[in-house]
């Protein structure tokens, strides 16, 4: 979508078969110094217990179609990447970011 400073934003679904691919992406957003944009709890709780993966923007905005998701995320993914200049986890809703540290 947009390269911002050292981050990328994409938009995606991952289906988490196994623990594995989990742990794999979280490695791969650390070791390239970006981003994952997730509305799975499971990388949140990861984020919780061990810090990692190092920059969580989290999309809580429930049901939503990926047409809307992805409007939202290209509406604020300045606010977004400034936010994550400054914090680690931050959380996009429906109608504001809200900045978790």
């Amino acid at each position: 979508m947009e390269r911002t400073q050292a981050h990328v934003f994409t938009l995606c679904s991952l289906c988490l078969c196994g623990s594995t691919a989990f742990f794999r992406v979280i490695e791969i957003a650390d070791r390239e110094k970006r981003v994952v944009v997730t509305k799975d709890d499971d990388f949140v709780q990861s984020y919780l217990v061990t810090g990692h993966p190092e920059r969580l923007p989290l999309v809580s905005t429930g049901n939503t179609s990926n047409d809307v998701l992805e409007q939202l995320v290209r509406t604020h993914v300045g606010t977004i990447a400034s936010a994550l200049a400054g914090a680690t986890f931050v959380e996009l809703g429906r109608n504001a970011l809200t900045v978790h540290e």
